[in-house]
């Protein structure tokens, strides 16, 4: 993140967002390939608030969705009904859960 707020055109169709949702106090116990490969600024969050990022793209969703609009996120599995509770907060309906192969919750996605 580079800035505090960016803007978004209005009457988007879609956003799709992989924030990072991984609370740096587990850091040390990922995999040596995804720790030492990928930016830390893609992978962690703050262990105090790890849905930081899910508000801010929310509301920056909500502002810029036409009606009809989706907003998608992938999301940790501990994560899901948070995020699922903070996009429904937010206004946007037919919100759910999707789930991975593993039956984790893996995806939330809303309709503005």
């Amino acid at each position: 993140v580079l800035k505090d707020r960016i803007e978004l055109p209005a009457g988007l169709d879609l956003v799709v967002s992989n924030p990072p949702y991984i609370p740096r106090s587990e850091r040390a116990g990922l995999d040596a390939v995804v720790r030492d490969h990928e930016p830390e600024l893609a992978l962690f969050v703050d262990d105090a608030d790890p849905l930081v990022f899910y508000r801010a793209i929310t509301t920056l969703a909500a502002e810029s969705l036409a009606p009809g609009g989706q907003l998608w996120f992938e999301t940790e599995h501990r994560f899901g009904e948070g995020v699922r509770q903070l996009v429904r907060d937010a206004g946007f309906q037919q919100v759910a859960l999707g789930f991975d192969l593993s039956g984790n919750a893996r995806f939330v996605h809303g309709t503005r």
